[in-house]
C-alpha cells in the first residue's frame, strides 16, 4: 500500500467530506418537538467503513496471498490503534469539527 506521504491528501479531504456529508444527512431524526437531530450510529459505520475498505483493496497485488494479508492487517491495526488515540486525544481538547451530544428522543 502506498505510504503516508504518497497519498493524495486533497483527493483524501473531498472523500472525507463528502463522506461526513452523507453520514450527517443519512443521521437526521426530527424530534417530535420538530427540531432536528443527527443520530450517528457509530458501530453501523464502522461496519461499513471496514466493508468498503476491504471492496476497494481486496483486487491489489499487494494483497495476493494470506500471508501479505495478515502482513497488511497487522499493520493496518496497528495504524488504526494510533489513529484512536490520536482521535481520543483530539476529542479530549475539544480539537474534533463535531461533538457528542446527549440523546435527548427515543429512537
Amino acid at each position: 500500500m502506498k505510504r503516508e506521504r504518497d497519498l493524495d491528501k486533497d483527493y483524501q479531504k473531498r472523500i472525507a467530506d463528502g463522506v461526513l456529508e452523507v453520514i450527517m444527512r443519512e443521521s437526521i431524526i426530527e424530534q417530535p418537538d420538530g427540531t432536528r437531530v443527527a443520530a450517528v450510529l457509530s458501530g453501523e459505520i464502522w461496519d461499513v467503513f471496514k466493508t468498503m475498505g476491504t471492496l476497494f483493496i481486496a483486487g491489489s497485488d499487494l494483497l495476493n496471498s494470506p500471508t501479505k494479508i495478515r502482513e497488511f492487517s497487522i499493520e493496518e491495526g496497528k495504524h488504526i490503534a494510533r489513529l484512536i488515540k490520536t482521535a481520543q486525544e483530539r476529542r479530549a481538547a475539544g480539537d474534533l469539527p463535531f461533538s457528542d451530544l446527549p440523546a435527548t428522543f427515543d429512537a
